[in-house]
């Protein structure tokens, strides 16, 4: 009986917020993952109520909330991510409509970046002018803000390159055979 009280109250307070979104017409940031992809846009809050709260969202986000049949709401009065299902979708209007909002104890992915793992080995060449040349393994890749990547490769113990060196990725993408060239700063 004691946690539903604290879920009750969990939900009332996350409404109140989403009321005053609503009333001072603040946007709401909506967080979605689509192949490894972030999706994430504002959106506008345009009801709620006790059961069900509606946004009037882009329409990619509104395409990934359907496909990963979830969504991440949060705003800056609303620090902590605050999951919730889609119940009805009008793409016409561009109008989601969401229920069972709470604050997930764990969240599976970073909702700000992109984190791809390769599914079929990837060889990546490492090339610096200061320290030679050395083959590793794609381990995971990430794009970031400014057009940034962070690329993880694993490579052997012993490295040709100091912290710091300025160095040459190149790989080919296992599905379409596209050569990715990139530079950047070796940090072990």
């Amino acid at each position: 009986m004691e946690t539903t009280i604290q879920t009750e109250q969990l939900s009332d307070s996350i409404l109140d917020n989403l009321w005053c979104h609503l009333r001072e017409q603040r946007p709401v940031t909506l967080y979605n993952n689509y192949k490894g992809v972030p999706v994430t846009y504002d959106a506008e809050v345009a009801m709620v109520s006790t059961e069900y709260v509606g946004f009037i969202a882009h329409p990619l986000q509104i395409a990934a909330i359907k496909l990963e049949r979830q969504t991440y709401i949060q705003s800056k009065e609303m620090p902590d991510p605050i999951r919730a299902k889609p119940i009805s979708i009008d793409y016409t209007n561009r109008v989601v409509m969401v229920e069972k909002l709470k604050r997930p104890h764990v969240i599976n992915y970073d909702l700000n970046h992109s984190w791809i793992t390769p599914t079929q080995p990837v060889t990546v060449e490492l090339d610096s002018d200061m320290g030679g040349t050395m083959d590793g393994a794609l381990a995971t890749l990430a794009a970031l803000e400014n057009n940034l990547l962070h690329v993880v490769v694993e490579v052997p113990l012993e490295v040709p390159f100091d912290r710091q060196d300025e160095i040459r990725l190149t790989f080919k993408l296992p599905e379409n055979g596209d050569l990715v060239q990139v530079a950047g700063l070796f940090i072990p």
